[in-house]
């Protein structure tokens, strides 16, 4: 391995990605009760600077490099360097971008499923107290027909109740 590789590969583990090290994804599998992730897109936009610089420095230096005249030595050289550098640079950035904004979106997406099952909780909550309350009345109803000495009106209530709430 040459130095030149060695010192690139040095780099491209060491250059810090805000992605990487500060947007968090939600946990596998999604746990039931609140999610916490990063669910803004600010840093992998931080990223996308450095990557958008990585990627124009890899251009250009490509173009310098090839079309440096064979006399030309200083032309070839510094195309690669930039080619180089603009590799250095970009990869890793653009690897945070792209992590970044998968990370964010899997937060997303999991947000707004936790949101629609407290929803769909509330609603089941909301139906429960409602049956429960029906079940009161008829039991009520049913009181007053005992009271009454009614047996056959409090049988069939004592269906309609089970029918409207078991657990009641």
């Amino acid at each position: 391995m040459s130095l030149r590789s060695l010192v690139s590969a040095l780099t491209l583990t060491f250059v810090p990605s805000c992605s990487f090290i500060g947007v968090r994804g939600p946990a596998t599998p999604i746990p039931a009760g609140p999610v916490r992730c990063t669910d803004n897109s600010d840093l992998p936009t931080i990223d996308l600077i450095p990557a958008v610089v990585g990627t124009v420095a890899v251009i250009v230096g490509a173009i310098v490099r090839d079309e440096a005249k064979s006399d030309d030595l200083g032309a070839g050289i510094g195309g690669s360097i930039l080619l180089d550098g603009g590799l250095i640079v970009g990869v890793p950035y653009g690897g945070s971008v792209i992590y970044g904004l998968y990370a964010v979106s899997r937060c997303r997406d999991a947000k707004k499923r936790e949101q629609l099952a407290a929803k769909v909780r509330g609603t089941e909550e909301l139906e429960r107290n409602a049956r429960r309350q029906r079940a009161w009345d008829v039991t009520k109803q049913a009181a007053a027909a005992a009271r009454n000495a009614d047996c056959g009106t409090v049988a069939v209530l004592a269906g309609q109740v089970r029918s409207i709430d078991v657990d009641f």
